[in-house]
């Protein structure tokens, strides 16, 4: 259930962009600069979930024939939740990047005061 739960909670992160976020040095750039950032960041991140599934796929599939004790259930379901939360977290990465163009990024608020 942590296991779940903390996933889970990190996709809802991604989503609601409350992960850790530094913004010393887009408070340097451009309003395209800025843009671009957060694109880039955006990028990653979905790289990062992407990976996370395909990597959890293959943890699913490999434990898949082995049964947790006095359970009798699949080893390969405690990888579920990873899987999901890194689908949910490539979903949600590459949802925000055309966003980021109409002035909705990670930065809009700095954007704002500035301009």
């Amino acid at each position: 259930m942590v296991v779940t739960i903390t996933f889970l909670g990190a996709a809802v992160g991604v989503h609601q962009r409350t992960h850790l976020n530094v913004d010393l040095f887009s408070v340097l750039l451009p309003p395209r600069g800025k843009i671009a950032l957060s694109v880039l960041i955006d990028l990653l991140m979905g790289f990062f979930g992407g990976l996370m599934a395909w990597q959890a796929y293959g943890l699913v599939m490999f434990a898949w024939t082995k049964s947790i004790p006095l359970l009798g259930i699949p080893d390969g379901l405690r990888y579920i939740p990873m899987m999901l939360s890194g689908a949910l977290i490539l979903i949600f990465s590459l949802c925000r990047i055309p966003a980021a163009f109409h002035g909705q990024h990670q930065f809009a608020s700095v954007v704002k005061e500035s301009s």
